[in-house]
């Protein structure tokens, strides 16, 4: 009997640490130099807190990752993000963009169609870091938040998928953010646009 092939999401990441490969599966993460990030990204370029990846839903019953710069209070990055050299406040994965955080730390999102055993195999290949493995307790609070911040987008878009997007302050934000496909643009009405920066 055949292998079942899947779609793996995957970064592989080059930073100051050298190049390592991570396997995305949770609702939620976070990005940053700061040890208590879920992926931590090595660099005095990047932000302590820098961009935020979330898990959206589509149709089909499959998912995309959106990425959002800045962190869960609305502060946007110091230096930013660039996607295939276009500087950006959120951003829809797609497989073979590259990600530039800080202006240093480039990082790569691929989708594979692999099965179990190929996808061993390509992680090997590739220097592979399991971030369940890298959890410790200094990043349980961030897990917990991110998880919290997730369950509570999900709730708000199945409670009113139609409510009109406004500008939001940044508690309603944490608790309100439509990650639905009819939200698209949504980003350009941050709250943190132009104001203030994590460093």
């Amino acid at each position: 009997m055949a292998e079942r092939i899947k779609t793996w999401h995957i970064l592989v990441i080059d930073d100051d640490d050298g190049r390592r490969a991570i396997a995305l599966d949770a609702a939620t993460y976070s990005l940053g130099r700061d040890p208590a990030n879920l992926i931590v990204l090595n660099s005095t370029s990047v932000s302590r807190q820098h961009a935020i990846l979330l898990r959206v839903p589509k149709p089909d019953g499959e998912y995309i990752y959106r990425l959002l710069d800045g962190n869960l209070e609305g502060r946007r990055s110091m230096n930013g993000i660039t996607v295939n050299s276009q500087k950006t406040l959120a951003h829809d994965l797609r497989d073979g963009d590259m990600v530039l955080f800080g202006g240093k730390v480039q990082v790569q999102y691929c989708l594979r169609q692999l099965s179990a055993d190929e996808f061993v195999r390509y992680l090997q290949s590739i220097n592979y870091r399991s971030i369940k493995a890298e959890v410790s307790d200094a990043r349980t609070t961030v897990a917990r938040q991110l998880d919290e911040f997730y369950k509570t987008t999900k709730t708000a878009i199945k409670a009113d998928p139609k409510q009109p997007t406004t500008p939001l302050d940044s508690a309603q934000f944490r608790h309100s953010l439509d990650v639905t496909e009819k939200s698209k643009g949504w980003w350009q009405r941050l709250p943190w646009v132009g104001q203030r920066h994590s460093d």
